[in-house]
């Protein structure tokens, strides 16, 4: 998978989204957090959930897990992380990739930043010029205005280039009772046709299942019934 930046902009911001359904969770977790690990990347959020598929007819409804990671990774190293994740054991489902040009406020910040310096380096010229306790006194607030609206336009600047130096990546990890190699991919009426009927299949299977499961905790009550019918 190769990511291109299509647009014409110096500073380009990346966002990858990537879906993914699983038979084997634990061992595709492990493979996400081992390549985030080879890649030098790092997680900057994830968060494990739990859902419910399927209406039991009795006992508790089977439980699967979710989980989903924000990672940060250098944009040298994307294309060796997304190369890396085609490893695991997981089907991919979805995959958006977006690019925002921030290449007219990132210079539009610049300018503004060194219009603050020049200020400041002027402010600082007619403190040595100044006379009385009132000039000080007014240029001290001017100068620490200045020099406080200098360091939040450089803050959001270092903000900008961390996001356009390394891109974000939010992965979901699905584990599913069962997943279909072609979910990605636009399938023809025959192909749908028989997912439909695979997917029929296998909830008539564990719909069988439940049906037993509720049996056997019904069975005493049968047993009283019967006796007393």
């Amino acid at each position: 998978i190769a990511i291109e930046n299509g647009l014409v902009g110096e500073k380009v911001i990346t966002t990858i989204n990537l879906d993914y359904e699983t038979l084997y969770f634990d061992e595709a977790n492990q493979h996400v957090i081992e390549t985030i690990k080879e890649v030098d990347a790092y997680i900057e959020y994830s968060n494990q959930s739990s859902y419910s598929q399927g209406a039991p007819i009795g006992g508790e409804a089977r439980q699967y897990r979710r989980i989903d990671f924000t990672i940060r990774v250098a944009k040298e190293q994307v294309n060796v992380l997304l190369k890396a994740l085609e490893g695991m054991e997981a089907v991919k489902i979805g995959e958006q990739i977006g690019s925002e040009d921030v290449t007219q406020t990132y210079r539009d910040t610049e300018t503004r930043i060194n219009v603050l310096n020049q200020k400041e380096k002027r402010l600082n010229e007619l403190m040595e010029e100044a006379e009385t306790i009132e000039q000080i006194l007014q240029i001290e607030d001017n100068l620490s205005q200045t020099i406080a609206e200098r360091e939040i336009l450089q803050s959001q600047l270092d903000g900008i280039d961390n996001l356009i130096d390394y891109t974000t990546v939010h992965l979901h990890l699905v584990e599913r009772q069962r997943v279909s190699n072609g979910r990605n991919e636009t399938l023809p009426f025959w192909g749908r046709a028989k997912e439909a009927v695979l997917d029929s299949l296998y909830s008539f299977y564990y719909w069988v299942q439940d049906a037993a499961i509720w049996i056997i905790y019904a069975l005493p009550f049968i047993v009283i019934i019967v006796v007393v019918a």
